[in-house]
């Protein structure tokens, strides 16, 4: 028998229902958070309280799954949704492509698929690239 899938989204949702607490708590108001769904995180192993290990995990299927769950870990619909797929080593997994500098075709099609799935702000290394992408996909999806 193998053992179940694990639900990434779910994983990164309470994260982030956690962070939200710990914000409120210290009286952040809620104008002035954004949620990062942390793709290409949580992989250095490391001791402290400001590090989260997420144990051992397949990260290309982890980032992708997040990435493709994005509507689904909004807090409320005023929470920005912030992404940062910019060459990051899950593109260079999926594409082959082992050097950061050959990674900008994945990272724009990422970065599409983000906008389409819900995420408000993208933080890139290829603006213009990226404001393109974003406008396209927005278009398609009605945003």
């Amino acid at each position: 028998m193998t053992a179940p899938a694990r639900d990434y989204v779910r994983d990164v949702r309470r994260l982030l229902a956690e962070s939200l607490e710990i914000a409120s708590g210290a009286g952040i108001p809620a104008s002035r958070i954004a949620i990062d769904p942390s793709i290409g995180f949580f992989r250095k192993k490391a001791d402290g309280p400001l590090y989260t290990r997420m144990g051992s995990t397949d990260w290309v299927s982890r980032d992708a799954a997040v990435l493709d769950g994005l509507a689904s870990l909004r807090a409320k619909k005023t929470t920005p949704v912030v992404v940062s797929v910019s060459n990051k080593s899950f593109l260079g997994a999926i594409t082959g492509r082992a050097d950061v500098a050959d990674r900008a075709h994945g990272t724009v099609a990422a970065e599409a698929v983000a906008v389409m799935r819900g995420a408000d702000i993208i933080r890139t290394h290829n603006v213009g690239a990226a404001a393109d992408a974003a406008s396209v996909a927005s278009k398609i999806v009605g945003r």
